[in-house]
């Protein structure tokens, strides 16, 4: 059993999981709240912002001079979402092992603190607050330019340092040589050697300028395309039309079209699934059904009422 109400809403309905566990000892509930079961704030409201808030994953979003900015879409949701699977999943092995349910407790604040951990230790460690970067992220004591514009969109790229970076950077190097662009990077002489600590702030915004042309002047296609030729180490941010008609995704027959013909409109396309198994399938295969689309299933055929007691439960609005 899957829910999301408010701590104590279910126990005041009978429904709890005391209750329900006293019927059936097998039971799993999981249930997925902002704040979890127990705790001075379980029964406070909440949701993506706030969780995202109090967890303290909001602080870290945007850049250092503005306010704090919330994920794309409800990325701190969707991460609880996945932990309460995994606890459900392992709930249910315990049960095949013993015959004991039990209930699966995921707070969405909990989850974000878990995402947090960079800033969480960074503090106790060194009572240092890392702050909001942008399009820059933390590495060691310093921030590093990841997120560039191009073209036509987007993409993310980091000179990394020592022998990991050595050979993307070096490619990122011959790249702008070969495009003819100014290019301060060809002062590196040992890319094994690069280390971005030493880097003063001049040299910093001296590079990432004359990258930041470079990128400018080229397309998504073209920064894909050639720059996995080259081994540059970067990676393009896709658009919802981009991720539609991605060769990987076709390749793998990840997308499925699924048909509303009561609504009267186009089959739109759906990931297939959340993982690829070799041995147990986990596809989508039906659209998300219409209000009261399997009332005649349910009502009828599982709990055997007539045509009489569902028209009456359809005039007095209980479905």
């Amino acid at each position: 059993m899957l829910e999301s109400f408010t701590p104590g809403y279910l126990d005041d309905l009978g429904l709890g999981y005391e209750a329900l566990s006293g019927v059936n000892p097998r039971i799993i509930m999981t249930s997925i709240t902002p704040f979890g079961q127990k705790g001075p704030y379980s029964r406070y409201k909440g949701g993506e912002l706030v969780a995202s808030a109090m967890s303290g994953v909001l602080l870290s979003n945007g850049y250092e001079d503005r306010a704090p900015v919330k994920e794309a879409l409800d990325a701190n949701y969707f991460h609880a979402n996945a932990a309460a699977a995994l606890g459900t999943i392992m709930a249910h092995y315990h049960r095949e092992a013993t015959g004991e349910g039990q209930q699966v407790d995921v707070s969405a604040q909990e989850v974000g603190a878990s995402r947090n951990t960079n800033n969480i230790i960074a503090y106790q460690f060194d009572r240092r607050f890392l702050k909001r970067s942008g399009d820059c992220q933390w590495l060691g004591l310093r921030p590093a330019r990841w997120i560039w514009r191009c073209k036509d969109g987007f993409l993310w790229h980091n000179l990394m340092g020592g022998k990991i970076g050595a050979p993307a950077n070096r490619a990122l190097s011959q790249w702008m040589d070969d495009d003819g662009m100014e290019n301060p990077l060809r002062e590196i002489r040992d890319w094994e050697k690069y280390d971005r600590s030493g880097v003063t702030a001049e040299q910093k915004a001296v590079r990432e300028k004359a990258m930041e042309r470079f990128f400018l002047a080229h397309t998504k296609k073209e920064l894909d395309r050639e720059g996995r030729k080259r081994g540059i180490n970067a990676s393009v941010a896709n658009s919802p039309a981009d991720v539609l008609e991605h060769p990987q995704l076709k390749a793998r027959d990840y997308w499925v079209e699924l048909n509303y013909p009561k609504l009267g409109t186009a089959a739109p396309r759906y990931g297939k699934r959340f993982f690829l198994s070799s041995k147990t399938e986990n596809y989508v295969r039906f659209a998300a059904p219409l209000i009261g689309e399997h009332n005649s299933e349910i009502y009828r055929e599982e709990l055997g009422l007539s045509d009489a007691e569902l028209a009456g439960l359809k005039e007095a609005k209980v479905i």
